[in-house]
């Protein structure tokens, strides 16, 4: 339930995806051959890369969730519009290091 603030106008409102509408995408390439340049291109990346960098994010609010890490360090994920660094809004620990505590 979203508090009441006054200016509900700057609240997210709720709108979940269907679960029907965020299938594996993969198993088919022909329904995604109209991405055009961005994979017809020699196929520079893997069929999986692709899917998972530009095809499987609904638009929209998100709830939860995590970045893609690398070896060791999340992996940099640059606004679409203006290439700026995306910093999350809340990073939690998954552990205590404070031994203390």
């Amino acid at each position: 339930m979203l508090a009441r603030t006054g200016a509900d106008h700057r609240v997210p409102q709720p709108h979940g995806a269907e679960q029907g509408a965020l299938q594996d995408q993969l198993g088919d390439a022909s329904r995604w051959e109209t991405a055009g340049a961005a994979w017809d291109s020699g196929c520079a990346v893997t069929p999986q890369e692709f899917y998972f960098s530009d095809l499987c994010h609904a638009p929209g609010w998100k709830t939860g969730g995590w970045t893609r890490w690398g070896l060791t360090d999340p992996v940099p994920r640059p606004c679409p519009e203006c290439v700026t660094e995306a910093i999350p809004l809340l990073t939690i620990a998954s552990a205590e290091w404070d031994p203390r505590n």
